[in-house]
């Protein structure tokens, strides 16, 4: 007995393989690489008077982020899409009382013990900058939904 296998059957038969292929490929788990990720950064006015022309840059990236005034005991804030955390370094530049501050280039170093906090739920981070008095300053990471 011999099989006679048109065009039509053959097409057919393709088709159903692609589209199996298809739905598996669509099934399989993305592999995670659990590297950190940032989709937000706050700079938070911990000064003494409200802080001006802030900027902080990323060369690496060419990236920009301003605010033009912070109030005392106040913040800015900027959502971005989630990107990979590469330790790119920053420069941070404000004023206050007619006086400018520049702090860097510096890197913001993920702490150990909150990547070990977020290593099951994998969350985006926060970049947090705190502008304090007389041009001093602290930057680390913070997890969602934690008080500014």
């Amino acid at each position: 007995m011999k099989h006679i296998i048109t065009p039509t059957h053959l097409f057919s038969t393709l088709l159903i393989c692609l589209s199996i292929i298809s739905i598996s490929a669509c099934s399989i788990p993305a592999s995670s690489t659990n590297k950190p990720t940032i989709n937000n950064l706050i700079v938070k006015n911990l000064t003494r008077t409200d802080v001006k022309d802030v900027e902080i840059r990323v060369e690496k990236i060419k990236g920009l982020f301003i605010c033009n005034m912070i109030l005392i005991d106040s913040f800015c804030s900027n959502g971005f899409r989630e990107r990979t955390y590469k330790n790119n370094q920053i420069t941070v530049s404000w004023s206050d009382k007619n006086q400018n501050h520049t702090i860097g280039p510096i890197s913001i170093n993920m702490s150990q013990a909150l990547l070990a906090i977020n290593e099951k739920k994998n969350l985006p981070y926060t970049a947090v900058i705190e502008l304090q008095t007389e041009g001093g300053f602290d930057a680390y990471f913070d997890l969602p939904n934690s008080k500014y």
